[in-house]
């Protein structure tokens, strides 16, 4: 097992879109631990700004599935979907794609709480 002394994401280059994703340009290689820290991001950040006032939420579960590798230095956009919600919970699903590739997908669950 290969061991990590540090691990930068570059959360300051995510670019919010229209559509409640984000995208960043690909100034260096990134792995997909990087990239999976960038799409849990994106969608806490599309989940959060679904929530009332005086919500926030706190992760239950997340499961990554790689669907295929970086090629080049194309941007990278991420989607984020709330598949549902009840009171206590959120479901949700993000895609990191490529050129219109899938790279990574993932599947969190939230827990709601009252701050």
């Amino acid at each position: 097992m290969a061991f990590r002394s540090d691990l930068n994401i570059p959360f300051s280059q995510l670019v919010s879109t229209a559509s409640g994703g984000a995208e960043i340009a690909l100034e260096e290689a990134l792995d997909q631990t990087q990239i999976g820290g960038l799409l849990q991001n994106v969608v806490e950040s599309h989940v959060t700004a679904d929530l009332s006032t005086g919500q926030s939420v706190q992760p239950v579960s997340v499961s990554f599935d790689i669907a295929g590798a970086l090629s080049g230095q194309a941007k990278l956009e991420f989607e984020p979907v709330i598949d549902r919600r009840t009171r206590t919970l959120v479901f949700a699903n993000g895609i990191a794609k490529q050129a219109g590739r899938p790279i990574l997908q993932a599947t969190m669950v939230y827990r709601i709480v009252q701050s």
